[in-house]
């Protein structure tokens, strides 16, 4: 037994995919992944190898998951629209595909792009998220897909499609019962034949599945489970809203009226302190909301809502439920003008704004700049160029003493203007210039003010 346990500390950490598994060498211990179906093997200097069981503790590499699924999608929309004449095509095809994909998720941030460091990183990940990729070939694409849409359990969701014969059609008609049943140690502990217990029970009618999982069964709560994007399915939250039901079963009548859940909605719903303070109808145009969508992102709208509840309970101020998402900006646009004014009138009535450091020249065609001397100057440009100017620069401009200040440019273009005090060049240089909603300036606007400043030192 013991030269069977026998360990070796390899020489080299890190991964390796041989003969489709994935080996995770550390220094005291080696993992052996195994994607389809999943498990997982570890073997330490003490014991020999054993496997985990459910199969979450297998590493997840994101990237790579994602670049196996992407690549063969698009792959396989090629083939569709075009068969390739030849296998050169097809190569040419795929090299495209994968370029096209390091450009979509490997954007540099601004000022990296000539970094060594940042390019050294990238090409490693270049060559080694395709030789991870490899090991997630194996398991569906239909899999892959929802192991890459929900993070929380994707290994758990893995082993129920590879050993629940129907796991495919759960999880389109009821993503939610699907996820409690791929985490059956959390709703269901302590069973003895586990996955079979699992298989037995999906045949079975969807009451007889809630019961099974602890949850009132009744069709109501089967059709408000169904309404749960698969995304939003996460173990505590479906927890707190297993609890909530069986102590205010009132509740079940609206929420399946709702058209959809995501997790913003979801996670106001499990919510007391949250529910009381949202009607059903924003609750549903929330859920309705997408996650990936540019115009209305749903955190956007999440946060907003939190926020808005805080400054007004800071205000003392009670209106009653958020009727829907446009009532929600018209308040937490309220509250922020009022906590703005209560601010800028302490500000003036008890500190002085320092006197500008940079005089400004006579307004020109060309060139039209003015200091912003007083909060309520501040608070005005931060409102009407829908910045952060005040929030994020009234404290600095009063504590450094004025070797940090905002200037309003009107002319070459409408934009705020951040300076500050360098000490190394004994000058002011401009720290941030936005126009309006954060755009950036032109190169002729930036010209311009470090030639205002330079003439002022």
């Amino acid at each position: 037994m013991e030269e069977k346990s026998k360990f070796t500390a390899p020489e080299k950490q890190g991964y390796s995919i041989r003969n489709g598994m994935l080996y995770e060498f550390k220094r005291n211990s080696v993992n052996v992944s195994r994607p389809w179906p999943p498990c997982k093997y570890t073997k330490t200097k003490k014991i020999p190898f054993w496997h985990y069981s459910p199969t979450y503790k297998i590493t997840l590499h994101h990237t790579a998951l994602r670049y196996s699924v992407e690549i063969e999608k698009e792959m396989m929309e090629g083939i569709r629209k075009e068969m390739p004449d030849t296998e050169l095509k097809a190569d040419e095809k795929r090299k495209m595909i994968e370029d096209a994909f390091w450009i979509k998720y490997e954007m540099p941030v601004t000022g990296l792009q000539d970094d060594p460091h940042w390019r050294k990183s990238c090409a490693t990940r270049r060559k080694w998220t395709p030789v991870i990729a490899s090991f997630y070939d194996k398991i569906p694409l239909k899999a892959r897909e929802m192991m890459l849409a929900n993070s929380e359990a994707a290994w758990n969701i893995c082993a129920f499609y590879a050993r629940c014969l129907g796991a495919d059609e759960l999880m389109k008609n009821s993503p939610a019962i699907g996820f409690m049943l791929s985490n059956f140690p959390v709703f269901r502990p302590k069973l003895t034949k586990k996955w079979d217990a699992v298989r037995r029970i999906m045949r079975k009618p969807r009451r007889k599945i809630l019961s099974w999982l602890g949850w009132p069964d009744s069709e109501a709560v089967a059709k408000m489970l169904s309404k749960i994007q698969y995304p939003a399915c996460d173990k505590t939250q479906l927890l707190m809203l297993r609890a909530l039901l069986k102590r205010n079963p009132e509740l079940i009548k609206p929420i399946s009226h709702l058209k959809t859940i995501n997790s913003a909605s979801f996670q106001i719903i499990c919510r007391n302190s949250y529910r009381k303070q949202a009607s059903w109808r924003f609750i549903n145009e929330l859920g309705l909301m997408k996650i990936d969508c540019d115009e209305n992102m749903t955190p956007e709208i999440q946060n907003m809502f939190i926020h808005a509840l805080s400054m007004e309970k800071a205000l003392l101020r009670a209106h009653g439920p958020i009727r829907s998402i446009a009532n929600l900006r018209k308040r937490h646009q309220r509250a922020i003008d009022e906590i703005n004014m209560r601010e800028i009138s302490e500000l003036e009535k008890n500190k002085d704004f320092p006197t500008p450091p940079i005089p400004v020249p006579l307004p020109t065609d060309d060139f039209e700049v003015y200091p912003l001397d007083s909060p309520l100057k501040l608070y005005k440009e931060a409102k009407e160029q829908h910045n952060c100017a005040f929030t994020c620069y009234k404290e600095r401009i009063l504590e450094s003493g004025g070797n940090v200040y905002i200037y309003s440019m009107k002319k070459p273009e409408r934009a705020t203007v951040a300076i500050e005090f360098d000490n190394k060049s004994k000058a002011f240089l401009p720290i941030e210039v936005k126009g309006p909603l954060n755009k950036p300036v032109s190169g002729i606007t930036h010209s311009k003010i470090i030639s205002w400043l330079v003439a002022n030192i």
